[in-house]
């Protein structure tokens, strides 16, 4: 492999591997964003704001 070959291999694997961490921090954010969301949810129910049928259905589809 000669050094330009080198280069374009590194390119690449910076560009999968930057790919793959936004790829990761994209899902954290999103399993954040749904536990702040099923917290919420669940604070409604403990209030009695909403039947424990609305929290199970409303659950389901933050879910999906």
């Amino acid at each position: 492999m000669n050094d330009e070959d080198r280069k374009v291999s590194n390119t690449l694997f910076n560009f999968i591997s930057d790919n793959l961490k936004v790829q990761n921090q994209n899902s954290q954010n999103e399993i954040s964003y749904i536990e702040v969301r099923l917290s919420k949810l669940k604070g409604l129910l403990d209030k009695g704001e909403i039947s424990k049928s609305e929290y199970q259905e409303i659950r389901k589809g933050i879910l999906k």
